[in-house]
C-alpha cells in the first residue's frame, strides 16, 4: 500500500481499506511498541491530552511506520477499553477517537468524506445544492450526533429520509465511530498482555482521572435524595410526570451508576411507557447515543430553579446525599 492510501487509513482506522492492512494481524502476537501505544492512547483519552489539531499534522507528516502504528493500535485501543469492562474508560475513549476522527473530517476533501459516508452510513446523493445528502430516519436516530442543532425536530424530513449538509455528514460519520467503540464488547478469552493493560487502566482510572459512578456501589432506592425519590416513585406509581423531572432523574441515576435495566424501572409505570423510545434517551443521557456527551446531574440550587425541591437536606448535590446516606447506611450494617 502506497504512503497516501496509509496516511488515510491512519486518520480512519474504522474503513474497510484500513481494515485490509490488518488482515495478517495476530492479537497473540502483538509486539510490545504497538501495545504501548495503545495503553498511551486510552491514557491521553482519560486525561483528555489529545489535541486533534497535533494528531492531524503528525498524520500529514508521519513515516510509514508511524502510520502503521496508527493503524494497528485503533482495533487494540478499542479492545482494550472494553476488556477494563468500565464504563467511563470506554466513553472517554470514544469520545476522544471520535474527535480526532472530526477534524481530520473538517479538512477533507468532499470526494473522500462521500466515500466514507456511503461505507460507513448507507448515505444516498440528492439533487439538492445545500443538502446534497439523506440518510434514512431511523439510521439518522441511530448515529445522531450531539447538539441542539441536530435534534431529529430540526432536520428537514422528507420520505423517512433526513437530508444533511457536508458538516453534518462528517458529525455522523465521527458519531458512528463513538457507538462503535462504546458497542464494543469485551473479548471472552483475551490476550494477557492486554488483559494487564486493561486492569492497569482501571487502576489509574479509579485513582486518578475521575469521580467514577462505581464509587456508589450497589443501588440503593432508599438512599436517593428525597426529590430524586418523589421523581421516581412517581414515575412507578403511574403519576403524569413532566420531561424535566424524567430528564434529572435520568441524569442522577446515570451519575451513580445504575444500569440501563434499573433505570428502566420507575418509566415501566407510564400508561405511555415505550420501551424503545426510553431506552434511547437513557443511553442518550448516559453518552451511549446522540454525540457522546454524558448528562451531569444538576446541583440542588439547579434543581431549586426547576421546582423539584422538596425538602432541605443541608447539601449541595444529590450525588453527595447519596453518598453520604450509603456511608451511613453501610456503616450501620457493620455495627
Amino acid at each position: 500500500m502506497d504512503k497516501k492510501s496509509l496516511r488515510f487509513c491512519a486518520k480512519y482506522p474504522f474503513t474497510e481499506k484500513a481494515k485490509q492492512v490488518l488482515k495478517d494481524f495476530n492479537l497473540e502476537e502483538v509486539e510490545q511498541e504497538f501495545l504501548e501505544e495503545t495503553e498511551r492512547r486510552v491514557t491521553a483519552a482519560l486525561t483528555n491530552s489529545d489535541d486533534p489539531k497535533k494528531h492531524y499534522r503528525m498524520i500529514e507528516n508521519a513515516w510509514e511506520d508511524t502510520l502503521i502504528k496508527e493503524i494497528v493500535t485503533y482495533p487494540l485501543t478499542k479492545i482494550t477499553a472494553a476488556q477494563a469492562q468500565d464504563h467511563y474508560i470506554k466513553q472517554k475513549t470514544a469520545a476522544n477517537e471520535a474527535k480526532k476522527i472530526r477534524h481530520h473530517l473538517e479538512q477533507e476533501e468532499t470526494e473522500q468524506i462521500e466515500e466514507i459516508a456511503q461505507e460507513t452510513l448507507d448515505i444516498e446523493k440528492t439533487d439538492q445544492s445545500q443538502k446534497p445528502y439523506k440518510l434514512p430516519m431511523h439510521k439518522y436516530l441511530q448515529k445522531q450526533p450531539q447538539g441542539k442543532e441536530n435534534k431529529l425536530i430540526n432536520q428537514p424530513l422528507e420520505n423517512g429520509y433526513i437530508y444533511l449538509d457536508k458538516n453534518q455528514l462528517g458529525e455522523i460519520i465521527s458519531s458512528h465511530v463513538y457507538n462503535e467503540i462504546k458497542n464494543q464488547e469485551p473479548l471472552q478469552n483475551p490476550p494477557e498482555n492486554i488483559k494487564d493493560i486493561a486492569e492497569e487502566l482501571k487502576k489509574k482510572r479509579t485513582t486518578r482521572y475521575s469521580t467514577s459512578p462505581q464509587q456508589y456501589g450497589e443501588t440503593e432506592i432508599d438512599a436517593f435524595p428525597p426529590c430524586m425519590k418523589k421523581i421516581y416513585d412517581d414515575l412507578s406509581s403511574g403519576k403524569d410526570v413532566g420531561h424535566q423531572p424524567r430528564f434529572v432523574l435520568a441524569t442522577f441515576m446515570v451519575n451513580i451508576g445504575m444500569d440501563i435495566e434499573e433505570m428502566l424501572k420507575p418509566f415501566q409505570g407510564q400508561p405511555e411507557y415505550d420501551e424503545e423510545k426510553t431506552r434511547y434517551h437513557l443511553q442518550h443521557a448516559a453518552g451511549d447515543k446522540g454525540g457522546g456527551t454524558k448528562y451531569k446531574c444538576p446541583s440542588c440550587s439547579k434543581i431549586k430553579t426547576y421546582g423539584l425541591c422538596i425538602s432541605d437536606c443541608n447539601v449541595k448535590h444529590p450525588l453527595g446525599y447519596y453518598k453520604k446516606q450509603k456511608k451511613s447506611t453501610k456503616k450501620g450494617k457493620n455495627e
